[in-house]
């Protein structure tokens, strides 16, 4: 049991790590595109003009050759990042959820807290990516046990509505103040000591991968409550 927490423990930071550094590329490629783009165009233009002397002439190729090496930067990282994504199959979340509960029952068994399950008799299908979503389910189940006290209750629910798949998690803990609610999936905001924010963000980025949506429901002294949504079907175009 210790071994498969310590691996799954191993698979958050492993995905963590990758997801973030995947962020972090996409978002200084993003900042650089427009500034580059713009400063290669307008050299470009004034390349144009003849009244332009050769050593200016000769500056602006140097200025237009680097804005064009930086779009390239650009585009390698969006590649790069477009071939990292992985396959998505359609497998069931009930067996996902099970195999992230066989991992977490002997914590909550030592911590005095029970798991109360109540996964849907029918198989739910959805498209993912098992590792992925283990990696989310795992980190919500773990944040539920830790933000609960000794004789409290995490519930762990499955069912279909609307033609979507329900997950639900809800503890019994201390809650969230509602002026911190909003700032659970931004990264880099945390209620834990030496935590670094990065968990519920790197949730919802999971989630968001399988078209789905996670909202929360929370109060002091009231518990938390995490609701995922995830479509049966990908409808064409949905991944545009």
């Amino acid at each position: 049991m210790n071994a498969d927490l310590n691996e799954m423990n191993r698979e958050l930071e492993t995905i963590g790590a990758e997801r973030t550094m995947s962020l972090m590329a996409l978002t200084v490629a993003d900042r650089i595109r427009n500034p580059s783009a713009m400063i290669g165009g307008r050299c470009k233009r004034l390349l144009a003009k003849e009244i332009v002397s050769e050593t200016i002439r000769e500056s602006l190729f140097f200025i237009v050759e680097g804005a064009e090496k930086l779009e390239q930067i650009v585009k390698d990282f969006e590649t790069m990042f477009k071939n990292r994504q992985s396959k998505f199959k359609r497998e069931d979340i009930n067996r996902v959820i099970e195999s992230v509960l066989h991992v977490l029952e002997k914590e909550a068994e030592l911590k005095g807290i029970d798991f109360l399950v109540r996964l849907s008799t029918d198989a739910l299908i959805i498209n993912m990516q098992r590792e992925l979503l283990r990696v989310s389910i795992f980190h919500l189940l773990k944040n539920a046990l830790e933000a609960t006290s000794r004789g409290g209750t995490v519930k762990v629910e499955t069912f279909t509505e609307n033609g979507n798949v329900l997950f639900t998690v809800a503890d019994t803990g201390y809650g969230i103040v509602s002026e911190d609610i909003d700032n659970v999936f931004k990264t880099f905001v945390s209620s834990k000591e030496h935590g670094f924010g990065m968990g519920l963000p790197l949730v919802k980025q999971i989630i968001t991968e399988h078209l789905g949506k996670i909202n929360v429901s929370s109060g002091p002294g009231t518990g938390t409550e995490f609701r995922l949504s995830f479509p049966t079907i990908w409808k064409e175009g949905s991944l545009l």
